[in-house]
């Protein structure tokens, strides 16, 4: 009697169907969790960056220079590694504001702002919530 062992080409094909069902379903809501981690690493480097211009206010009484005078990374995160986002400042000609700007560089339609009032921008809509 000859037994054979191992699988069969059909039952092959019928994990490997498997995982690629699973791995189409998992994949994009993998992609929206790291997404919605990365955004929100970028709007606390916001935050911290708009507590940084508050200090320089107290200190000058004006935001007028404070591109140059204040250092800060102008990439999330900080650090270096797999750069997410690029973060710009804008400051009023008289000093009075600023604007703080975040973009996604792969997805620049995925936007956050945040200026010296405190208002919060995601895109133009008002607030940072989903």
């Amino acid at each position: 009697m000859n037994k054979y062992r191992g699988f069969s080409l059909i039952e092959l094909m019928i994990v490997v169907a498997i995982i690629g069902i699973l791995s189409t379903i998992g994949y994009p809501n993998y992609r929206a969790y790291v997404l919605r981690s990365e955004n929100a690493l970028a709007q606390a480097a916001l935050v911290e960056l708009g507590v940084t211009l508050e200090r320089y206010y107290s200190e000058q009484n004006s935001y007028a220079n404070a591109g140059t005078n204040v250092a800060f990374s102008t990439t999330v995160p900080s650090n270096g590694q797999d750069k997410t986002h690029d973060i710009t400042l804008s400051v009023a000609a008289n000093g009075a504001s600023y604007t703080l700007t975040v973009t996604h560089i792969t997805d620049t339609s995925s936007t956050y702002s945040l200026d010296s009032t405190g208002l919060r921008r995601k895109g133009t809509a008002i607030g940072w919530e989903d």
